[in-house]
């Protein structure tokens, strides 16, 4: 049998051994443009196609797989493809906090509430988590379509009394407070999520809602009417929505 050239028994061994020093920094210039591309640019091809280059120079990068389970559940609106990369990242790196965190929030897209609130539990277990508000207001959400709404609604609260700037948790306990008849406090919350993120055009159609179902018709009105006005639901479903509302009510 003839002998293969040293050279490229050489590299044959090399490749064997995992990525060089130099394919380590190409993936992660490939995963730092494919992170821009998806924040920055919102463009999930662009994305895909940059976490794909890095994840063949370095297939062992755990927050590549985080970053495509990324683009397919929250750019492409598919989170069942995006479960198996969360499962890749986690089996990578055990620990990966915000992997554990995704993989919850896209069993919780699924329906598969038990599963999410194992996973958010896991990551509010990790004191090195960096945004743990965000898994605590997960598992409340879980939670509560569990069926536990007091032990929802408690998370929820710690993770807005932990983060006072988080929007999403005043948007979780408002809706659960209206669909417990608890107008009152629902417009509550809604307005704090309105004084929070006002660019955000769900914060006043929530608000609107509210106010339509308590008679203040005025008000719901003008929250109705901002949300329709709003650059952020120009031409989009919430915003049609709006539209259709405040014309109902005029």
């Amino acid at each position: 049998m003839p002998k293969l050239p040293a050279l490229a028994l050489g590299a044959a061994l090399l490749t064997a051994c995992g990525p060089t020093a130099h394919d380590l920094r190409n993936a992660q210039i490939h995963y730092d443009l494919g992170v821009n591309a998806m924040e920055m640019q919102h463009d999930p091809q662009t994305a895909l196609r940059e976490f794909q280059a890095a994840l063949q120079a370095n297939p062992s990068m755990p927050e590549v797989q985080n970053g495509l389970g990324l683009v397919d559940h929250l750019m492409l609106h598919k989170p069942e493809e995006a479960v198996p990369h969360y499962l890749k990242a986690l089996e990578l790196d055990p620990k990966y906090s915000e992997a554990a965190n995704n993989l919850g929030a896209a069993y919780l897209d699924l329906g598969r509430y038990a599963d999410a609130a194992r996973l958010f539990q896991q990551a509010l277990s990790d004191e090195l988590y960096r945004t743990p508000y965000i898994a605590e207001g997960n598992l409340g959400w879980a939670l509560y379509k569990e069926g536990d709404v007091q032990g929802g609604l408690k998370q929820l609260r710690a993770a807005v009394e932990r983060n006072p700037g988080y929007c999403q948790g005043y948007r979780s306990i408002g809706i659960i407070d209206a669909d417990q008849g608890k107008l009152d406090e629902a417009e509550r919350e809604f307005r704090r999520f309105h004084e929070k993120c006002p660019d955000i055009p769900e914060s006043n159609y929530r608000l609107g809602l509210v106010l339509l179902k308590e008679g203040h018709g005025d008000e719901a009105r003008d929250a109705l009417r901002a949300c329709a006005g709003s650059q952020n639901a120009k031409d989009t479903d919430l915003g049609l929505e709006c539209g259709r509302l405040l014309k109902l009510l005029q």
